[in-house]
């Protein structure tokens, strides 16, 4: 990632953060933080698989070369 494209995240992170408010509801902080990372694409080489954790969706995603701890 360029600094260029982490500076977007960046911005894109303090503007969703900076939307929320008392009565943002979980359900919608969850929607804000996936569209965050939608368009994000790996270019490391990182794996993702989509899982099923005890009801909620979620993902694995493996780097190669990462300590399995």
């Amino acid at each position: 990632m360029t600094n260029k494209q982490l500076e977007v995240v960046i911005a894109d992170m303090v503007a969703v953060f900076g939307s929320w408010g008392p009565d943002t509801s979980l359900d919608e902080m969850r929607k804000n933080w996936d569209g965050i990372f939608a368009n994000v694409k790996s270019t490391v080489g990182a794996t993702t698989e989509v899982v099923d954790a005890g009801g909620v969706r979620g993902e694995f995603i493996t780097a190669p070369h990462a300590a399995e701890d």
